[in-house]
């Protein structure tokens, strides 16, 4: 203990003095190099006696002295190689201060020439220049990286340093090496390079081994390694995912930074919260389409997009400009958002035909007018409330949004002869649980019965969550990582479907193409993920240790909430598409007449103060909607397993 104090004061001191003296004076440098230089001399001459016979004559000993330091005197001062910074020299350093000193060397040995053809005779020996030449540049870049190694070893003992594997093989990896080595206030030692396909496992890096990336674990524990360094860019999509997994295998921290093209100033400058890739959160390779195909269906046409100014309506919308719509009319109630949305595509896209209009989809003459106004051709519907817990509090809201709302935009879709409207649905209207999956449920089979009542094509898309939408989880992680507290889960077991909100999106204007007569599509989402391994993943990802450095407390169910989400119902069956990751569920739609009347009955209910009305005939409409854990479950006569529950049965 006593011992360890010592060192700790002893290195303060010694940090004391380096820091007083930081930046090293130009001067002393100077005085530093010409002592060297002199030095240099006196070795040159004894090293350089063995070339010559009979004695040293001692005025020549000491004139090449005063001769050769007076030509390195010059030249050190014609190119100031005393101004770098002492404690930092590197091999750009080197390499100059080489040059300078053959530079000088060059002169002695042109005027030693000179000599001979004026006098015959040469003022030194050109031995002793060229051993003198070698000495010097030895003393010159040896006392410099003597000192550099003092700083960072002596204040910075490997002990108390952290051992870190870096991903790559390459320039890039030594670059990052030298950074972090070289700031001594990460305290970080790299003790192996990840080869990266270069094919340089066994070979070594600056001193440090390439290990192969199947070998990773097991350099964990013989390396005892505490991170792992991968470059964010320059890093596959399975490559990252092996790592991340062994990371958390072994609980060892993952430190992704940026390539080193985007470093500032050299300097490792970034913040792993800021500079996440949510895709990098996806168990699975994220899905990229070929767009072509979809062209003829959006070139020239004039598209509303509802909800233009949320997470998957603004996504959508800066998707069908590179397809060169007509014209695109932007929709939404939320002001601030719709003139952010404006202003950034005004000043991204000048010569576009951009259309901002405000208002709320279930005030039906504000609708009506923008359909009378614009008639548009296409309609992407993305407007909605969304949030389980919030929408299971406020079930008037849902059903006069999702509900009332969709029956306008429909109306007026059929009503102006729009040629389709693709309406965005969820997998929470699958056997829901919760007033909103009910809303978007009853929507569902609303627009599934407008097929039967005009030209326009209705098409209904359904998926899960999109990583990074507004009032997702990811967003709520990423607040809580910002504030270092713990993430909040509300259960070890739940799960949900994800998709980025880009490819969500690229698959729905892929399905609104293929669209013909009112299908339900659902997009292949993949494996179901744990939202606890999700959380797991986002703090290795930021560089953290799961449960240690940031933990994870469970808060329990929400009310409507499911432990499961489920993308289809058992009894439909699906049809496969020219695209793996689309599918057909089969169901059998609604009549419209039917479902016309069950939903004008529920719309009318907005006008009475009776939530529990409303909700029950939201149940008599989807059949299979039973509330959990929630206070509408006591409208539930029946068990919740759907299979129990007779088609014709309804519960009021």
């Amino acid at each position: 203990m006593i011992k360890k104090r010592f060192r700790e004061k002893f290195r303060a001191r010694l940090r004391e003095a380096f820091d007083k003296v930081y930046p090293t004076p130009r001067w002393v440098v100077y005085t530093l190099d010409l002592l060297a230089a002199a030095f240099a001399v006196i070795m040159a001459w004894m090293f350089g006696t063995g070339f010559r016979t009979g004695p040293v004559d001692l005025d020549t000993f000491l004139f090449s002295i005063v001769y050769i330091v007076s030509v390195r005197a010059s030249v050190f001062l014609i190119t100031a190689s005393f101004s770098n910074v002492i404690r930092l020299t590197g091999s750009r350093d080197i390499l100059f201060n080489l040059r300078v000193i053959s530079y000088g060397t060059l002169v002695l040995l042109f005027f030693n020439m000179a000599g001979v053809l004026v006098s015959g005779t040469a003022a030194i020996p050109t031995a002793v220049i060229l051993l003198e030449f070698f000495i010097t540049s030895v003393l010159l870049n040896g006392y410099r990286l003597i000192i550099g190694k003092i700083y960072f070893d002596l204040l910075n003992p490997a002990r108390e340093r952290s051992n870190v594997i870096i991903y790559g093989s390459d320039q890039h990896a030594f670059s990052i090496k030298r950074a972090i080595e070289s700031d001594s206030s990460l305290r970080m030692k790299a003790v192996a390079f990840i080869d990266n396909g270069n094919n340089n496992a066994g070979c070594q890096i600056d001193g440090v081994d390439i290990i192969n990336l199947h070998d990773l674990a097991d350099s964990f524990h013989s390396r005892k390694s505490d991170a792992v360094i991968i470059p964010a860019l320059t890093t596959s999509y399975h490559v990252k995912e092996f790592i991340v997994d062994r990371c958390l295998e072994h609980d060892v921290r993952l430190m992704p930074i940026p390539d080193v093209r985007f470093w500032i100033g050299g300097q490792l400058v970034y913040d792993p919260v800021e500079n996440l890739d949510v895709d990098d959160l996806l168990e699975r390779e994220p899905i990229h389409l070929d767009m072509r195909q979809i062209k003829n269906q959006l070139t020239g046409k004039t598209i509303l997009v509802t909800g233009a100014a949320g997470s998957i309506g603004s996504e959508i919308v800066r998707q069908l400009i590179p397809f060169r719509p007509a014209k695109l009319i932007f929709f939404d109630q939320d002001e601030s958002a719709l003139y952010s949305l404006d202003l950034s595509l005004r000043e991204e896209y000048r010569f576009f035909r951009f259309e901002t209009a405000m208002g709320n989809i279930s005030d039906s003459y504000r609708v009506e007018k923008l359909f009378r106004t614009y008639r548009p051709d296409i309609v992407f519907h993305a407007a909605a409330y969304k949030h389980v817990p919030m929408m299971e509090a406020n079930a008037y809201e849902a059903v006069r949004v999702n509900v009332l709302g969709t029956r306008n935009l429909a109306d007026m879709a059929v009503k102006y002869r729009a040629e389709k409207f693709v309406m965005i649905s969820t997998d929470k209207a699958v056997r829901p649980t919760n007033v909103m999956g009910a809303t978007k449920r009853i929507a569902e089979m609303y627009v599934q019965a407008m097929n039967q009542q005009g030209e326009t094509i209705f098409i209904t898309t359904r998926f899960g969550n999109v990583l990074g939408s507004n009032g997702s989880v990811i967003p709520t992680f990423l607040k809580q990582l910002r504030e270092k507290g713990e993430l909040t889960v509300t259960h070890p077991e739940i799960t949900r479907f994800f998709m980025s909100i880009p490819e969500a999106c690229q698959l729905v204007l892929e399905a609104g193409a293929m669209g013909k007569t009112g299908e339900i599509f659902i997009f292949d989402m993949g494996k179901p993920v744990k939202i606890n391994d999700l959380a797991c993943r986002l703090i290795n990802l930021c560089g953290k240790t799961p449960g240690k450095e940031i933990p994870i407390r469970y808060t329990g169910l929400r009310p409507g909430e499911k432990l499961y989400e489920e993308l289809l119902y058992d009894r439909e069956k699906t049809l496969p598409t020219h695209n793996p990751k689309i599918m057909i569920a089969k169901t059998e739609a609604p009549k419209y007449m039917e479902i016309s009347v069950e939903v004008d009955h529920l719309i009318s209910l907005l006008n009475r103060n009776s939530t529990m009305e409303m909700v029950a005939a939201m149940k008599a409409i989807v059949q299979d909607y039973q509330s959990l854990n929630s206070e509408f479950e006591k409208l539930d006569k029946l068990p919740i397993d759907a299979e129990t529950i007779p088609e014709t049965e309804t519960v009021k």
